[in-house]
């Protein structure tokens, strides 16, 4: 049985001993499929691999994903905390910005709670009246952490955002 902290040394504590598995998932553009050799192509075992993948040149019309999951287990994370990877968020940078305490709407989310831990994937805005993303374009890497709460959502993306961008080229 492999454990979260098996793939990513800086999980957070509460995710360490949890049974999961690193997942593949995409987004297409029109006109764009796949087989099960894509799959095979892009399946990666570790977030080293993951990290090099996204930011080498984009597969032609599609845009890839991968989730590290909870495989027995659902553990009630939820929060969700998105942004871009190229950045960490500053807590007191968006409270202060806010004038407020908390964070703002497109930083924290309340979800249904499921067994994806983060998700790390490449992301360009959809265009079109499909909303289908571009076939071409350089996209951006983002990541998203889940918690019980906002704060503590926001202390996972940190943690994890910290371990992988050592693994950045």
């Amino acid at each position: 049985m492999t454990i979260a902290s098996d793939y990513l040394v800086g999980c957070p504590d509460s995710w360490a001993s949890l049974p999961s598995k690193i997942v593949l998932s995409y987004s297409l553009s029109e006109g764009r499929g796949v087989t099960r050799d894509f799959f095979s192509y892009f399946e990666r075992d570790s977030f080293a691999e993951v990290v090099k993948t996204l930011y080498a040149d984009r597969y032609d019309g599609c845009l890839l994903a991968y989730s590290l999951i909870c495989s027995d287990k659902v553990p009630f994370l939820a929060w969700n905390i998105d942004s871009s990877f190229s950045k960490l968020i500053n807590e007191k940078y968006y409270r202060r910005r806010k004038g407020c305490h908390s964070y703002p709407q497109s930083v924290g989310e309340e979800f249904d709670s499921n067994h994806y831990l983060l998700t790390l994937y490449q992301y360009l805005p959809g265009i079109g009246f499909s909303g289908l993303p571009p076939v071409y374009g350089n996209p951006t890497v983002r990541l998203r952490v889940a918690g019980r709460s906002k704060n503590e959502a926001y202390a996972n993306w940190v943690s994890c955002a910290q371990f992988l961008k050592k693994l950045r080229p």
